[in-house]
């Protein structure tokens, strides 16, 4: 099951004393304008830290502010600059301090999951910890068990956080566990409960809500209604591409082809997206516009590449779905195997018994079907 995992919504927020930004005098209403003023945020996180050297509170804001921009980029450069705002802190902070918890987010977001909890560790030891600091530790251990496809040890890890702090990351995250393991009545619960808590005013939390209910809604091919909460979601946040991908996927399902094409085209250009450039080049193809798909399967192709010698953990499962669409057998294995090891999870073996089917091994196929049953998950390979 697709989930697209907001850290604004699902991940621990910043629990600890970072310098917070300015109250914004306007709400942004569309992407573009949500771009700019966290650029704006940016901005004077560097300005404080021209006036104020060696402040790591700074550093550590600004390494949240970029992973905050790459949710809403793409743009794995601004991971990129996160990770260096967080190695700057870390050098000038005292010993036994600096920002453990934002670093942890950073390393579950890029799916280097076996690097989180010694930092988990390291903030629970760095001092008095409150229940808010507790409840966001607790969140990231049932994420960091969700991955690992240990579904009843996440759960006690999100009970213990919403015993400390009832946040609408918890209600968010125990929606996500409700999907995965086919609860879908309590999911909807969860998610709304969640929404009802969000009084913020940045646009792209309420859009998120509504992408959610779009992407249960696909999962189940109910593509009617998905559409419906993405135009709620285009709503609350007009151009964000994440919606707009998905509005082109159901046009391309419904036969739309031309205005899916246009709508994939525009998307990529704003993010250089290889997912969404191998989208094209499906929809490329149904026109037979074989040699126009052929050039964006390659393109897609360098693009991960690239991205899987900087971020290989990251990039992994993103590029084993290309592969399953468009590689040869052997490179779509070798990718879900190793997609496996860094995330065992139900979502991961699913992935893997497409691999070995799309090899032409379907007892492999079969086996990686029943460790996925035996863990609880409810996705698309456990129901064939």
């Amino acid at each position: 099951m697709r989930w697209v995992l907001v850290a604004l919504i699902l991940g621990c927020g910043t629990p600890e004393s970072v310098t917070s930004v300015p109250e914004r005098a306007e709400l942004a209403t569309d992407w573009s304008r949500e771009i700019a003023l966290l650029d704006s945020d940016i901005g004077a996180a560097e300005e404080r830290l021209i006036n104020r050297p060696g402040q790591w509170l700074i550093e550590a804001q600004l390494a949240s502010l970029f992973s905050e921009r790459a949710r809403l980029t793409g743009d794995y450069e601004d991971y990129a600059r996160a990770e260096e705002a967080v190695e700057r802190a870390f050098d000038i902070a005292p010993e036994g301090s600096g920002p453990f918890l934002i670093r942890a987010s950073l390393n579950f977001t890029l799916h280097r999951i076996d690097a989180v909890e010694a930092d988990l560790v390291n903030a629970e030891n760095a001092g008095r910890q409150t229940a808010k600091t507790g409840a966001a530790i607790s969140l990231l251990r049932g994420r960091v068990a969700m991955e690992r496809g240990q579904y009843d040890a996440a759960l006690v890890q999100y009970q213990r956080s919403l015993e400390l702090q009832d946040t609408l990351q918890v209600h968010a995250a125990l929606a996500h566990h409700a999907w995965q393991t086919g609860d879908p009545q309590t999911g909807e619960t969860e998610l709304s409960v969640a929404e009802g808590r969000y009084h913020g005013r940045r646009a792209e939390p309420r859009a998120w809500f509504h992408l959610q209910r779009a992407i249960a809604d696909l999962d189940a091919g109910r593509t009617a209604e998905a559409r419906i909460h993405l135009d709620h979601a285009d709503t609350e946040l007009p151009g964000y591409w994440l919606i707009e991908e998905h509005i082109a996927e159901i046009m391309a399902i419904h036969g739309e082809l031309e205005g899916a094409l246009a709508l994939y085209a525009s998307v990529v250009d704003r993010t250089n997206s290889p997912e969404l450039m191998g989208a094209m080049a499906g929809v490329l193809s149904a026109l037979d516009r074989d040699v126009e798909s052929a050039l964006w399967v390659a393109r897609a192709d360098a693009v991960f590449a690239e991205r899987l010698k900087r971020f290989p953990e990251a990039v992994t499962g993103h590029a084993l779905e290309h592969a399953l669409d468009f590689g040869d057998p052997a490179s779509a294995v070798a990718l879900a195997e190793a997609n496996v090891a860094l995330r065992p999870n139900g979502a991961a073996l699913e992935q893997l018994a497409r691999a070995y089917t799309k090899a032409s091994r379907p007892e492999e196929a079969r086996s990686a079907v029943a460790r996925a049953k035996a863990l609880g998950w409810a996705g698309d390979a456990v129901s064939d």
